[in-house]
């Protein structure tokens, strides 16, 4: 494998690899939610172990940024409807 279970290079530690190109696709499912998912799970993983890892004087950086993007990822996930339709009237208020 490339990634490990973090999406994360086994080359590269400062890579990270987030979308639909990480799993086999199938045409007869819309990826979205999965992707979401994994999503989620890389930005975890990068907040509460990758950062621990670095500097403390690179690391609030760093921290502030993946925080900002979390959240901008809770709002993606919020525009969702039960069905997985994107609604941007509640991404883009």
């Amino acid at each position: 494998s490339v990634l490990n279970k973090y999406l994360q290079s086994w080359d590269c530690h400062n890579l990270f690899v987030v979308g639909a190109n990480v799993f086999p696709h199938n045409a007869s499912y819309n990826p979205t939610g999965p992707v979401g998912a994994l999503a989620y799970w890389t930005a975890d993983a990068i907040k509460n172990r990758y950062l621990k890892k670095i500097p403390p004087k690179h690391a609030d950086y760093k921290r502030e940024v993946i925080d900002k993007q979390i959240a901008l990822m809770q709002r993606v996930k919020a525009a969702f409807d039960p069905h997985g339709i994107l609604n941007p009237g509640k991404l883009f208020p």
